[in-house]
């Protein structure tokens, strides 16, 4: 029991660092930033990304605006960082709503709506997938963390 307790633990502190990590990358100014891929397009959806997560991405409004198909944008954005265009959405959507639930008072369900969730138990399912933790029970643990 308390190799499980302290590999929870571990688990906990492992989460926290990665928010802080998140809320300082998130500060750093974005023309900082080179981008790891060597297609723009890529690069350039990336920054998309990021800059407009509470709306609807779609992988067909992400390919026509690197003025390609659909299927070829997917394809090529899957070689260059090694993910599905939709995971690194959600990716950077849950990234995004651990900054806010640790740094703000907002509601999970205000989270949600921030960061491109059509509700909040989508968005507690994709949290829980991701941060293996419900957002509340991460607020309350990065908070209040175990002594």
């Amino acid at each position: 029991r308390d190799t499980d307790r302290s590999r929870g633990l571990g688990d906990v502190y492992k989460r926290q660092v990665q928010a802080l990590i998140c809320e300082i990358l998130l500060g750093v100014e974005g023309s900082q930033w080179k981008p790891n891929t060597g297609d723009v397009r890529i690069a350039q959806a990336i920054s998309y990304i990021e800059d407009h997560c509470e709306e609807n991405l779609s992988n067909e409004l992400l390919a026509s605006r690197a003025c390609m198909a659909t299927n070829s944008f997917s394809r090529l954005f899957k070689n260059e960082t090694g993910v599905t265009l939709q995971k690194f959405v959600k990716k950077k959507r849950i990234d995004y709503a651990c900054m806010l639930i640790a740094h703000t008072g907002m509601s999970i369900e205000e989270i949600a709506a921030k960061t491109g969730f059509s509700n909040r138990f989508h968005f507690t399912r994709v949290f829980c997938e991701i941060m293996k933790v419900a957002p509340g029970k991460y607020r309350d643990l990065f908070l209040f963390p175990p002594a």
